[in-house]
C-alpha cells in the first residue's frame, strides 16, 4: 500500500522521480499477491502517467489483477485499462476483463472514467461498436458533467476507432458549442486572472483537440469552427493582455515586413550564412523562419522561462534563436513552453524547411485553430530510394511514437498509434549511378514525428540519405547527398486580417547539390528535374502533375 500510494502522490505531483519508479518496478513485481486490486490499479496508473517503461511489472500487474476481478471497481478498471493503454502494453485476458466489465457497470462510470475507457480502447484498436453505443447512451444524458479533458477523450476515440458512429463526437460536439458560446472577454480574463497560461491552454487544447477530431471523421462543422475559433481568441487576448501589464511594451513594426534573406540571431547581420536560421516574412503578430538542418524546433517541456538547453555536440534550439529576434519583454510567448514558445509545428532536425512562430498569445491560437481544422498546408519536397509507383497517392497508417522507454527510438507504423495520413505526388523518376530514386511532392495532412520518413519507409521507399529509417543505403548515400533530402519548402496560412498568405522556400544549396547529380528515367521527369534544379519559386503540391503511369 505505501509503495502505491507513494508512487501514486509522485505522479500526481509531477515530481521528478525516475529512480524511485526504477527501484519499486525492480523491488515489487513479486510481491503483488499482497496488493489489493485498487493498489494495484494506483500502481500502473503511477507508472504511466510518468511514462517510465517497466514491461515486466506491467505484465506482473495484469496477471495478479486478472485473478481479483470480483474486488474490481469502476474507478480501478478505468484506471487500469488508461495506464495500459497509455503504456502501449496488451495483455488479452485482463483487457477482455475489463472490457466486459465496462459495458456492464457503464452507468457507475464517473465522467472521467468512462471517457478514459473509451479512449483507452480506441488507442489499443480494440474498441467495439457495443463499447461505443453504451458509451454514447451514458454520456448523453451526462454530457454537462464531462470535463474538457473528457471531453477531448471522446472525441479523440470517437474520430479514430474503426467502429466509430456519428452519434457521441457530434454530441461532444453540441456540448462544447453551447459551452464556449459564454465566452466573452470578461470570462476569458477571469480564467486567466485565476489559471494564468496553464488554465487557458488546457480550455483551449480540448476545444482544439474536438476541431482535429471532427474535421479528421469529417464532420467538423462551421458553427463547432466559428465557436472555437472565437473562444480561443478570446482567451489568446486575454494572455496577451496579463503579459501586458506591468512591463514596458515597444511598438511592433507596421505593416508587413520581409527581413533580408541573411538575417540571423547574430545580432541582426545579414551574412548569408546557410547554417543559421533566418526570418523570410516577419508580419505584424507572426513569423516566419527558414530552419537550416542540425537545428531542433523545440526540446523542453516546461513552463514559463523554462527555455531549452543546448548542449555540446547537439542540436542547437530555434526557440533561443527566437529569443533574440523577438526579445521576451515585448514577445513573453517566446519564453512559454506551455505555448511551444510560440512554435506552431515541428520540423525533424536533420530537415530543412520553413517554420511558422506566433509572436502573441492571440496570433498562437489562430495559427493552431487553421491547423487543427486542416486549413493550414505544409508541402515538402522528398527524395526517396526506388521508383514509387506514379498512382500511390497516399499513405494512412498510424504512427507509434515510444514515450515510455525514455530513449530517442524510431518512430514505427502500428495500430496502436496516432492516425497519419501523407499525400504524396510522384514528381520524377531518376538514377543515381545504378539506384533507382523518385522525386516526391508531399502534403501532410496531420504531423506526427517524423511522420514522412516513417511513412515513406513503411511502404519501401525510404528518403534519401536517412540514417534511423533507410540504415541499408545511409552509408551510400551519403557520399553524394550530404544530409536527408527531405524540405518543407512551401506554406500556406492566413494572416490576422484573413487573407491567404504563402511562402516558398527553394531548395538549399546542399540538396540543389545532390539533385544536380540525378539523370531522368524519361522525358516528363527531366522536365521536373530540371525545374527544382533552376532556383526559380517552387509550385505549390495542387499545381504539380503526377508522373505519367507507364
Amino acid at each position: 500500500q505505501e509503495s502505491s500510494s507513494l508512487a501514486w502522490a509522485l505522479a500526481k505531483m509531477s515530481v521528478e522521480s525516475t529512480g524511485y519508479f526504477t527501484r519499486v518496478a525492480e523491488t515489487v513485481s513479486s510481491q503483488l499477491s499482497n496488493f489489493a486490486l485498487q493498489e494495484l490499479s494506483n500502481l500502473a496508473w503511477a507508472f504511466a502517467t510518468r511514462g517510465v517503461g517497466a514491461s515486466g511489472l506491467f505484465r506482473a500487474v495484469a496477471l495478479e489483477a486478472s485473478t481479483k476481478r470480483e474486488g474490481l471497481v469502476p474507478q480501478g478498471a478505468s484506471n487500469l485499462a488508461w495506464a495500459f493503454a497509455k503504456s502501449s502494453f496488451e495483455d488479452a485476458e485482463l483487457l477482455r476483463i475489463l472490457y466486459e466489465e465496462a459495458l456492464e457497470h457503464m452507468g457507475e462510470f464517473d465522467p472521467e472514467g468512462l471517457s478514459n475507457v473509451v479512449w483507452a480502447y480506441a488507442k489499443l484498436s480494440l474498441a467495439e461498436r457495443e463499447l461505443f453505443d453504451a458509451a454514447s447512451n451514458e454520456s448523453a444524458v451526462r454530457m454537462k458533467d464531462f470535463q474538457p479533458q473528457a471531453l477531448q477523450n471522446l472525441a479523440w476515440a470517437s474520430a479514430t476507432a474503426d467502429v466509430r458512429g456519428p452519434g457521441l463526437l457530434r454530441a461532444v460536439s453540441s456540448e462544447l458549442i453551447a459551452r464556449l458560446r459564454g465566452l466573452g472577454p470578461g470570462e476569458a480574463a477571469a480564467m486567466v486572472a485565476a489559471g494564468g497560461a496553464e488554465a487557458a491552454a488546457e480550455t483551449a487544447g480540448s476545444a482544439l483537440a474536438v476541431v482535429w477530431a471532427a474535421n479528421f471523421a469529417g464532420l467538423l462543422s462551421y458553427d463547432l469552427a466559428e465557436t472555437v475559433r472565437s473562444a480561443v481568441s478570446q482567451l489568446g487576448r486575454a494572455l496577451d493582455a496579463a503579459k501586458a501589464e506591468g512591463r514596458v511594451v515597444m511598438l511592433a513594426p507596421a505593416g508587413d515586413h520581409m527581413f533580408e534573406p541573411g538575417l540571423s540571431a547574430n545580432a541582426g547581420v545579414s551574412h548569408g550564412n546557410s547554417s543559421d536560421p533566418r526570418v523570410v516574412l516577419n508580419l505584424q503578430d507572426r513569423l516566419v523562419i527558414h530552419k537550416p538542418p542540425g537545428w531542433e524546433v523545440e526540446r523542453s517541456s516546461g513552463g514559463v522561462g523554462c527555455v531549452p538547453r543546448e548542449m555540446a555536440g547537439g542540436p542547437r534550439q530555434l526557440p533561443n534563436f527566437l529569443r533574440v529576434v523577438l526579445p521576451p519583454v515585448r514577445w513573453p510567448i517566446v519564453e512559454d513552453a506551455e505555448h511551444h514558445f510560440g512554435l506552431l509545428h515541428r520540423l525533424d532536425v536533420p530537415s530543412s524547411g520553413l517554420v511558422v512562430a506566433a509572436k502573441t498569445y492571440e496570433a498562437y491560437y489562430d495559427l493552431q485553430m487553421q491547423l487543427n481544422a486542416g486549413q493550414f498546408v505544409r508541402d515538402y519536397i522528398v527524395l526517396c530510394h526506388g521508383w514509387i509507383p506514379p498512382d500511390l497517392d497516399e499513405i494512412n497508417a498510424p504512427v507509434h511514437q515510444d514515450t515510455v522507454s525514455k530513449q530517442s527510438l524510431p518512430s514505427t507504423v502500428h495500430e496502436r498509434g496516432r492516425p497519419a495520413r501523407t499525400r504524396l505526388k510522384v514528381l520524377a523518376h531518376a538514377w543515381h549511378r545504378k539506384q533507382p530514386l523518385s522525386l516526391v511532392a508531399v502534403r501532410i495532412q496531420s504531423g506526427r514525428r517524423h511522420q514522412i520518413r516513417v511513412h515513406t519507409a513503411h511502404v519501401g521507399h525510404p528518403t534519401v540519405s536517412d540514417s534511423r529509417y533507410a540504415t541499408e543505403f545511409f552509408a551510400s548515400d551519403s557520399s553524394w547527398c550530404p544530409r536527408n533530402f527531405l524540405h518543407r519548402y512551401r506554406l500556406g496560412f492566413a494572416d490576422a486580417g484573413g487573407a491567404v498568405r504563402e511562402v516558398l522556400a527553394p531548395l538549399p544549396e546542399d540538396l540543389h547539390t545532390a539533385l544536380e547529380q540525378l539523370s531522368a528515367s524519361d522525358g516528363s521527369s527531366a522536365e521536373l528535374l530540371e525545374e527544382w534544379r533552376d532556383h526559380s519559386a517552387p509550385r505549390s503540391w495542387e499545381a504539380f502533375e503526377r508522373l505519367p503511369v507507364p
